[in-house]
């Protein structure tokens, strides 16, 4: 079949006119597929290298290890505490002296000073740790109790003795011995004692304060 010389598609192609060039859209340039490529090669390149060097730490290095020398511990002694001994060398050196000042009216006054002119002196000789009963086992405690109440009698016997001597049949004298006993009885008493004892100086106390009222002691 001949072509027809009038159909369009059979005809020659012309040049098309600027403003025809125009109407087609402009090609896109493959520069910024370029640039997302290098960046995409950057970012796997950094993922890999963080990868190495993570795989890196956490194998362990072969070979040898260096040895660490650890510092000594020092050993801790045993320190054995000897128990004081109980002579009279031992008690004398933990003991103290106090000055007792006896007036002529059978008063008596503790000091560690001289006594005043006028006054009959004498020494009594106290344990430094009479009231010091923490820190010491229940063995510790009760000796030293006991230690306690005898040293506390024999000093409230001497001064009932040295008060009778210097006040024999008078008030006055009478008086000043219970008083004496009043104030040994309170010095026992601030001694760790059990219930009991505390009681039964407690009621010893009220009996030497009713003779004192009976006596009409100032």
């Amino acid at each position: 079949m001949a072509a027809d010389p009038q159909d369009p598609l059979h005809q020659p192609r012309q040049a098309l006119a600027a403003w025809e060039r125009d109407l087609r859209p402009a090609r896109e340039s493959r520069r910024l597929l370029w640039v997302v490529l290098a960046v995409l090669l950057v970012f796997g390149a950094w993922r890999a290298s963080e990868w190495l060097l993570t795989q890196r730490r956490a194998t362990p290095p072969s070979g040898p290890f260096p040895t660490v020398r650890l510092p000594a511990v020092p050993t801790p002694v045993a320190q054995h505490t000897s128990a004081k001994a109980d002579t009279p060398a031992a008690l004398a050196a933990e003991s103290y002296g106090v000055n007792k000042c006896l007036s002529a009216t059978g008063q008596a006054e503790y000091s560690d000073r001289p006594c005043p002119t006028g006054t009959q002196a004498s020494t009594v000789w106290v344990q430094s740790d009479v009231n010091l009963a923490d820190g010491m086992s229940p063995a510790e405690r009760a000796a030293s109790r006991l230690n306690n109440q005898a040293a506390v009698a024999a000093q409230l016997q001497q001064a009932e003795r040295q008060v009778v001597v210097q006040g024999t049949g008078s008030t006055r004298g009478n008086c000043a011995a219970l008083e004496a006993r009043i104030r040994w009885i309170d010095a026992a008493a601030r001694q760790p004692q059990s219930a009991w004892q505390q009681d039964r100086l407690a009621n010893e106390r009220k009996l030497v304060r009713d003779e004192q009222f009976r006596a009409r002691c100032q």
